[in-house]
């Protein structure tokens, strides 16, 4: 028996029921190489806005007994969003609601995807 496990209808059924969860906007900056030879630092031009869902409660991921805070936040995306391992996000509306002065985050783990989301794991720019 051939085919697929799940159908075109019951995959957009369930990312209908799952878009209502992402209720906060992330703005991607895109990595660009600071040059040929790699001189210089990289810069980050602000890419498309995206729906997300922002987890800001850190990770407390090192080695055992250490508790340092390796991640600083998650985030969650539609499956189909564009994010790659090099680039940032800055978070700017939490619920709708406009952040006066947004957070830049650098990706440390992912993004991962999985059949409905993708997940990447971020830690505060502080330079």
């Amino acid at each position: 028996m051939s085919g697929t496990y799940v159908t075109t209808s019951q995959y957009n059924q369930v990312i209908g029921n799952v878009k209502p969860m992402y209720m906060d906007t992330c703005k991607r900056l895109v990595y660009t190489a600071p040059s040929d030879q790699g001189y210089g630092k990289p810069t980050y031009p602000a890419g498309a806005s995206l729906a997300c869902l922002f987890d800001g409660r850190p990770d407390f991921d090192a080695m055992a007994g250490t508790a340092v805070p390796q991640v600083d936040a998650t985030l969650y995306l539609p499956r189909d969003s564009v994010l790659l391992p090099d680039d940032r996000v800055q978070v700017t509306h939490i619920h709708g609601l406009a952040i006066l002065s947004p957070l830049t985050y650098e990706i440390v783990a992912g993004p991962t995807v999985d059949y409905m989301t993708m997940v990447a794991k971020l830690r505060l720019v502080t330079e």
